[in-house]
């Protein structure tokens, strides 16, 4: 929970612990981590170790050249290997998605990798009355300080999810009860198609691809953000923060 000193937010900051022995103790000790890098010549069992522990518990895993690991750690010794702590507390998808209101919407974020992005999704999501974000995808952006941040203490608020697949994730809302749906411009179905009486998930993607074909095969539909010739695509908080928008005010006047 946020700390109020005098009316202002203090916003919990993300930490990063490295170095061989630090990183297996906190595997051992059952330690949540945000995002763990590793460098990319590492093999054998401690890589295998590194990464059994990230399949299990859903959490990223970058293989990166040294250069990136000495630039978050500021040159220090950190043996090939640098974990992220989270800086907010992540819930468990089946419990915050549960179907407690009429019909809840989530928004789910597949390999956005700009935590100013993830920032503002956050906030629209907490503005339009969403119950929860889902983030997905081994290169997603941290939820790090600068994401809180952006998020205008949204993400402090709003219940956050990690998934590492978004295959898994999406059966994981249907069998829930959710319509789950990728926003694309390869279709001509609209908002009006969204059939706003049953929970609906919407899926924003990636800033460069846009949402992946297995999101696309495995959605129950897709739908176009009506816009001129003018510009390719629009940057994909402002997407999000118009679909989000939509099933909001759709929803309220139904």
């Amino acid at each position: 929970m946020p700390l109020r000193q005098n009316n202002l937010i203090t916003i919990p900051m993300a930490q990063i612990i490295y170095g061989r022995n630090p990183i297996e103790e906190a595997i051992n000790e059952g330690v949540r981590m945000e995002k763990i890098f590793l460098l990319q010549t590492v093999t054998g069992p401690y890589e295998k170790l590194v990464r059994n522990y990230c399949q299990e518990h859903r959490i990223p895993l970058a293989k990166v050249p040294a250069i990136k690991l000495d630039k978050l750690t500021r040159q220090q010794n950190h043996q090939g290997v640098v974990g992220i702590m989270p800086a907010i507390e992540y819930h468990d998808i089946s419990k915050a998605c549960a179907i407690n209101t009429e019909a809840p919407r989530v928004v789910i974020l597949e390999n956005i990798t700009d935590v100013r992005n993830v920032g503002a999704i956050a906030r629209s999501a907490l503005a339009f009355d969403f119950q929860a974000m889902i983030v997905v995808g081994g290169k997603s952006a941290p939820i790090n300080e600068d994401a809180i941040k952006a998020s205008a203490g949204a993400l402090l608020k709003l219940p956050v999810c990690r998934g590492k697949n978004v295959m898994v994730v999406i059966e994981e809302l249907q069998q829930l009860g959710y319509a789950v749906y990728t926003t694309s411009l390869k279709t001509n179905d609209n908002f009006d198609s969204i059939d706003q009486s049953v929970p609906v998930a919407i899926i924003m993607g990636a800033e460069d691809k846009g949402v992946s074909y297995d999101s696309i095969k495995l959605a129950d539909g897709n739908v176009k953000i009506a816009q001129s010739t003018q510009m390719e695509s629009l940057n994909v908080s402002v997407a999000a923060g118009i679909a989000m928008y939509e099933l909001f005010h759709k929803k309220g006047i139904e």
